[in-house]
C-alpha cells in the first residue's frame, strides 16, 4: 500500500514517463523541470536567465467529480493533469518544438502510460482506469511562463481517470 495520495502518485509517474524519452533529458536541464511534488515550497525561480530555458512544469489543473464510473459502490474522479512548456525562445524549431515533441513521443504509446499508470494503488488497489491526451496549445509565452522573457510556450494537456471502491477511500 502507498502512502502517498493519488494525485502525488500519478504527477510523479507522469514525471517518469516524460524523463524517460531521452531527447527530453537532452533538452530539459533537471533545474529546469519545475516540479512540484518535492521538498522545495517554491520550485518556480523568480528570475529567469537563458540556462534557466526550456522550462517545463507538471501540474493538477482541474478535478472534476462523481464523473461517470461513479456508482453506489465506487467514487470515480476525472483529473486534468497540463505539461507546460515555456521556451524562452521566438525561433519555434530551437527549443520549442523540439521539446514538444519530446513529449508527444512520451505519450505516443497511449496504452503503455496507461499500463505504465496502472501500476499505482492506492489501499493496494489500482485506481487509474483511463488516460489520454485531450489538446496541445503553443502560443507566445504569457508572462507567467517565460516572465518578461520572449518566446513560444506550450501546454499538453492529459486527463486521468482515477476509480476508487468506496469502501478504499
Amino acid at each position: 500500500m502507498s502512502d502517498v495520495d493519488p494525485y502525488t502518485q500519478v504527477i510523479r509517474a507522469l514525471w517518469l514517463i516524460v524523463e524517460d524519452v531521452s531527447d527530453f533529458g537532452k533538452l530539459v536541464k533537471p533545474g529546469n523541470r519545475i516540479r512540484f511534488d518535492g521538498s522545495d515550497r517554491d520550485p518556480v525561480k523568480g528570475d529567469v536567465s537563458e540556462a534557466d530555458l526550456p522550462e517545463v512544469l507538471i501540474f493538477a489543473s482541474n478535478t472534476t467529480p462523481n464523473t461517470p464510473g461513479t456508482t453506489s459502490s465506487s467514487f470515480a474522479e476525472l483529473v486534468t493533469f497540463e505539461i507546460q512548456v515555456a521556451s524562452g525562445d521566438q525561433r519555434l524549431s530551437h527549443k520549442h518544438f523540439p521539446v514538444m515533441w519530446a513529449l508527444t513521443r512520451a505519450f505516443a504509446n497511449v496504452g503503455g502510460t496507461l499500463a505504465r499508470l496502472r501500476t499505482l494503488t492506492w489501499n493496494d488497489e489500482v485506481f487509474v482506469n483511463m488516460v489520454r491526451v485531450t489538446g496541445t496549445t503553443t502560443g507566445i509565452s504569457e508572462t507567467d511562463l517565460n516572465r518578461v522573457i520572449k518566446g513560444w510556450a506550450g501546454t499538453v494537456t492529459v486527463d486521468v481517470l482515477m476509480i476508487f471502491r468506496l469502501s478504499s477511500l
